[in-house]
């Protein structure tokens, strides 16, 4: 606990411009070479820029899909007292039938880049195919 501290420390200190304080860069090295209960060296590397945008697909597709979700629940509760809504039913079904698939593979796609899985690619061509689809279908 007390060398991560230092590492933070350490990499908070490169940020900013300042001069590591003694010692601390051989705790960060130290910790860069730590190794797995079973020795195996364990490789600490940042999220790359792929990863990070599928993560913001990742996010929007689940809180939308949350959402289409929370919507659908009070048209089935709300939907005696409410004719109207019965005409956007199937409009919402789509909705959320798109956008959960979309979560899905960008789930996917997102796990595959974390571990750096063989299928990756075909991964990312899948949730890229799939984004420009769903933009297709939803735009005017």
């Amino acid at each position: 606990m007390r060398e991560a501290f230092w590492v933070l420390l350490t990499l908070a200190r490169l940020v900013r411009g300042r001069a590591p304080i003694k010692g601390a860069v051989s705790n960060l090295q130290r910790f860069s070479n730590a190794r797995d209960s079973i020795g195996a060296r364990r490789d600490y590397q940042l999220m790359r820029p792929l990863t990070v945008i599928t993560g913001i697909v990742l996010g929007s597709s689940v809180s939308i899909t949350v959402s289409l979700a929370a919507v659908l629940f009070i048209v089935l509760v709300l939907g005696d007292a409410h004719p109207r809504l019965d005409s956007e039913f199937g409009a919402l079904i789509n909705s959320l039938l798109i956008f959960s698939a979309m979560t899905v593979i960008s789930g996917l796609s997102f796990y595959s880049l974390l571990i750096r899985h063989r299928w990756r690619g075909v991964a990312q061509i899948l949730m890229w195919l799939g984004l420009a689809a769903t933009g297709t279908y939803y735009w005017p």
